[in-house]
């Protein structure tokens, strides 16, 4: 079975970034593997949905608040660097603010963003953490849970897979 196996402090260090880029909106990021199976890297990524959404509404009609998005250039850097080093893409992770973590429709169409129905990166693993925090009645923003989405070529869709934490 796929799960995503993740050193607690980059887990740790995701849900840091999550609660710190709250009040702006969705933090981002990546995650690649290196030549043997192991954990993944975590890469901290800029959200520019709000930039993008400055320059094009109507293209981008979503802010940072409700939706993330990576510079293609440096995902290509990120992605180049993995691959360089006889490793590649595991995947990605974003926070949901003041709602739960699950794999939306725009989650699922940002995933499948050139093929349409079928995900640009197959074997790619995508890590959602919900923070909940003073907009949804919270004193200060905490995590709420997490979880893990893998595409199924069985099911033609993500399903949930396991996160396993390692020291």
């Amino acid at each position: 079975m796929i799960q995503l196996a993740m050193k607690q402090a980059d887990y740790n260090r995701i849900c840091a970034q999550a609660l710190e880029e709250y009040v702006e909106g969705e933090c981002c990021g990546m995650m690649t593997h290196g030549r043997e199976d192991g954990p993944v890297s975590v890469h901290v990524c800029e959200n520019i949905q709000d930039k993008m959404h400055k320059q094009d509404p109507e293209r981008f009609p979503r802010t940072n608040r409700n939706a993330y998005l990576i510079d293609p250039g440096e995902q290509h850097q990120i992605i180049s660097q993995a691959e360089g080093q006889g490793g590649g893409i595991a995947g990605f992770y974003h926070s949901h603010v003041d709602c739960d973590a699950y794999f939306s429709e725009e989650d699922k169409a940002q995933a499948c963003a050139f093929f349409g129905d079928e995900p640009t990166y197959p074997d790619a693993l995508y890590l959602v953490v919900s923070v909940y925090g003073p907009r949804s009645d919270r004193p200060v923003p905490e995590i709420k849970e997490s979880k893990c989405f893998g595409w199924s070529e069985a099911q033609r869709d993500f399903v949930e897979v396991p996160l396993s934490l390692t020291d």
